[in-house]
């Protein structure tokens, strides 16, 4: 009995442990399985979030191939439209203004450059006349004269081409020119001895605040017609005007093109004013083609190189009755087939396989030079031969670099 006793007894000082151990013990073991349970439902989190993933990208996959081609499209040309509007939030035409001459080492310098102006000034620039009437500028020439690279002695050489950001009405001396001779430049030179104007061909409306009328997508065609336009908005009852001189000395009129409340500015369509404007503003594809009304007969070296230089960027080529065939002629240049260049022009199928044929001719030459020309009165075939010649000139020079 007594061994049995103690037995007991011994057994129960062995399992009796202090109750500060036993609650650590209690604590610890609590602490671990927590752990454990926390792992686990990390584990599963993870699991889930992943099976998510998988199942919208799944989901996002089966949505994409339920897209129809034309609604994937349009996601397409709406992406593109998004980039280039984020292209040229970063531009102003003010920036592109600030180039270095001294950069400038060759003729395709120019040439670049003035094709990032015109995509900017086309695509992203609102014309405000009379602080009422917006339109979009449709049709614009390039014109710098300078010493050393860009010797383009069709441009006018006026005092205020010196400037950067001016409007330039054209004169005569000091004098406006008047009747059909009206024209505007957005003058761009560099200082005394580089010249730079954009001539404004063409504009096209957008709308009216204010109260006043004006229907959209109204062409206007011409340089003198353009000025016409903003003389027209001008005038009221009393004062009806007809000329430039008499346009310049209103009150609120400054030279600065980017000065808004003037009479005639140029704003960015991202402006809070253009805002109403934006939804019908698209950006359009630029199509560039030889300048109009030049010929070689107050002749020099140098309007040889540039007498047919695409310096003429326009965005709706199917409005165009003037000099239409030049616009031809630059999409033979592309490549692109006749009864494209006839649906895009809005021309006759015959009237394009001409010019091709006498571009052709051009390209095809041996003999004739550009300077054979000078003392000719230009007829439409012979601007298609003369643009082959220049091209194939252009090409030669090239491929000599």
């Amino acid at each position: 009995m007594q061994s049995n006793s103690n037995i007991r007894v011994g057994e129960s000082k062995k399992r009796k442990l202090p109750q500060s151990t036993i609650n650590t013990f209690f604590s610890q073991s609590s602490q671990k399985s927590s752990k454990r349970l926390k792992q686990n439902d990390d584990q599963q989190n993870k699991t889930q979030m992943i099976d998510i993933t998988k199942n919208a990208d799944e989901q996002q996959i089966v949505s994409d191939q339920k897209l129809t081609k034309t609604q994937q499209k349009k996601v397409i040309q709406e992406e593109e439209k998004k980039q280039i509007g984020e292209i040229h939030q970063e531009k102003t035409l003010q920036k592109m203004f600030q180039f270095e001459l001294s950069d400038m080492k060759s003729i395709d310098d120019f040439d670049k450059l003035f094709c990032q102006i015109a995509d900017l000034l086309l695509n992203q620039y609102v014309l405000t006349i009379n602080k009422i009437y917006k339109y979009r500028i449709s049709e614009i020439e390039f014109y710098f004269n300078e010493n050393n690279v860009h010797q383009d002695t069709f441009t006018h050489g006026d005092d205020l081409q010196k400037q950067m950001g001016q409007w330039y009405f054209h004169r005569f001396g000091k004098t406006y020119k008047v009747g059909t001779y009206k024209g505007m430049d957005l003058s761009f030179g560099k200082g005394p001895n580089a010249f730079g104007g954009i001539l404004i061909r063409a504009i096209s409306s957008l709308g009216a605040e204010g109260g006043k009328q004006l229907p959209p997508n109204e062409f206007i065609e011409g340089p003198c017609n353009s000025v016409n336009r903003i003389l027209e908005h001008n005038s009221t009852e009393k004062l009806v005007l007809k000329e430039i001189k008499d346009f310049v000395v209103l009150d609120n009129f400054k030279l600065d093109a980017f000065e808004k409340g003037s009479r005639l500015y140029l704003s960015h369509l991202n402006d809070s004013e253009n805002e109403v404007y934006r939804k019908n503003f698209e950006p359009l594809k630029v199509w560039r083609c030889p300048r109009v009304g030049l010929t070689l007969k107050r002749f020099d070296e140098h309007k040889c190189k540039f007498w047919m230089a695409d310096y003429r960027f326009l965005i709706f080529p199917e409005k165009h009755k003037k000099m239409n065939n030049f616009i031809i002629m630059s999409m033979l240049k592309e490549k692109m087939s006749i009864p494209n260049i006839a649906k895009s022009s809005k021309s006759k199928a015959q009237t394009v396989e001409e010019i091709f044929k006498n571009y052709q001719k051009g390209l095809d030459e041996d003999k004739k030079k550009i300077s054979d020309f000078k003392d000719v009165d230009m007829k439409n075939e012979q601007f298609a031969f003369v643009y082959g010649l220049h091209q194939k000139a252009s090409i030669g020079s090239k491929n000599d670099q």
